[in-house]
């Protein structure tokens, strides 16, 4: 497989999002008003500050290693991935073919540089050029959302549009921003995402389903997610499955390029 198509992949994969802000400390989880409440404000107050309460979870350090399947028009394949993160700092993201690992990056708040093991090269790409390259803006914060199951570029300050809560267990957040909508389903009873929903300019879009989940303490971490990332052109579908994970235990973070590893093309 060519590197750029591991390239998009992964980018891919963080990058139908908006950017990150900055969440409050100090917000406790709260529990939703209904449809009956005449207090509009408290509940908008109180919604806000559901979704809060899921994105604010606190961690330092996550390790996991995923079966992969992806999908898209032309082909469809396993492989494995291997994620280590350090909250806002770094994460590195290792692919594996039949137990041989191929493509291995470093993501920064900064940058993203790559290994291709097959090919014995490197590559390396500033943030600004991926989102220039993709016509929007993508984080080191997004991918943690993304395998944590926290709402992907999440901003509490925005008004959020429609609230729907309905005789189960689920509700509906809405907001949008920038020509961006970002569709929230959260199940009330864990608090957990069930769904996530982004509709991009250019009738692209992400869809994020999350499948299962196991408990972690305080925290639920997905154990199965669905992620779909439509354009006009092509659809690519990526189930992860979680092999294994460990939360809040420093990991070793870097990469390194050997001396014999030429730029990639």
């Amino acid at each position: 497989m060519k590197t750029s198509l591991f390239v998009l992949l992964l980018v891919g994969i963080v990058s139908f999002s908006c950017s990150k802000k900055v969440v409050p400390q100090g917000v406790e989880t709260a529990s939703l008003t209904t449809k009956d409440s005449t207090a509009s404000e408290t509940q908008h107050v109180t919604k806000t500050l559901y979704l809060d309460s899921i994105h604010q979870q606190t961690w330092s350090h996550f390790y996991a290693k995923y079966s992969v399947h992806y999908t898209d028009s032309k082909r469809s394949f396993n492989f494995k991935l291997s994620i280590k993160s350090a909250r806002d700092s770094a994460t590195t993201a290792l692919v594996s073919l039949a137990n041989i690992p191929i493509f291995n990056s470093l993501i920064t708040k900064d940058s993203i540089v790559y290994l291709n093991k097959k090919d014995r090269c490197y590559g390396r790409f500033p943030i600004q050029a991926i989102n220039k390259l993709l016509g929007v803006g993508i984080t080191l914060e997004n991918l943690e959302e993304l395998f944590l199951g926290l709402p992907l570029g999440y901003d509490e300050v925005k008004d959020l549009t429609e609230h729907e809560l309905n005789m189960q267990d689920s509700c509906r957040f809405t907001f949008k921003n920038e020509g961006i909508t970002n569709v929230y389903v959260i199940q009330l009873s864990r608090p957990a995402l069930l769904s996530e929903n982004i509709q991009l300019q250019e009738n692209n879009s992400l869809e994020v389903q999350y499948l299962e989940w196991k408990s972690y303490g305080s925290l639920f971490v997905p154990s199965h997610l669905k992620l779909k990332i439509i354009s006009p052109n092509e659809t690519f579908t990526v189930h992860f499955t979680l092999d294994k994970h460990e939360l809040d235990i420093p990991q070793e973070i870097s990469i390194q390029i050997p001396e014999n590893y030429a730029p990639c093309n």
